[in-house]
């Protein structure tokens, strides 16, 4: 989407993800149990995410030095099944 430097050196990034997911949450306590959604509904949805370089990177351990600074869903669409 977009870059930012909102700080001296540390450039912010934003990418727009689109997934679609089944909106199903299951009871811990009682497998198989539906609490919220149905184990049928499909939604469309879009995700922003803002990563920046990690002030203190574990490459060794996570492979790159980028780090989630933002999460948000955006757009959600119910899909017809």
């Amino acid at each position: 989407m977009d870059a930012s430097l909102p700080e001296e050196d540390t450039a912010v990034f934003r990418f727009r993800v689109s997934c679609q997911e089944i909106n199903c949450l299951v009871s811990l306590k009682e497998p198989g149990k539906i609490v919220q959604g149905e184990d049928n509904q499909i939604e469309s949805c879009q995700y922003v995410i803002n990563l920046t370089r990690s002030p203190e990177p574990e490459v060794d351990i996570f492979g790159h030095p980028w780090i989630i600074i933002g999460l948000e869903r955006h757009g959600v669409v119910k899909q017809l099944v």
